[in-house]
């Protein structure tokens, strides 16, 4: 989850529940699928928050991507005013 949707600010919160520790790849894509960021997250069983910087982003239609080890990917849409 991404909060605040839409984002208005230069960070965004996510969250994410995992079923164990592991180590994810998280990707920006703009509007087009183009990888904007990217940048290793590591996850503990349970809930997880972190911040990502969107100060960078211009207004616009994101896809915040989580690339599993197993190659499961869960995206979640954002946009950014």
């Amino acid at each position: 989850r991404i909060s605040p949707n839409p984002v208005r600010e230069d960070q965004m919160e996510v969250s994410v529940t995992a079923g164990e520790n592991t180590r994810v790849q998280m990707q920006i894509l703009g509007g087009a699928g183009n990888l904007l960021s990217g940048r290793a997250i590591h996850l503990v069983q349970g809930s997880n928050q972190f911040t990502v910087d969107a100060s960078r982003l211009h207004k616009g239609f994101y896809s915040l991507v989580l690339i599993y080890p197993s190659g499961e990917r869960k995206t979640e849409k954002f946009l950014k005013l």
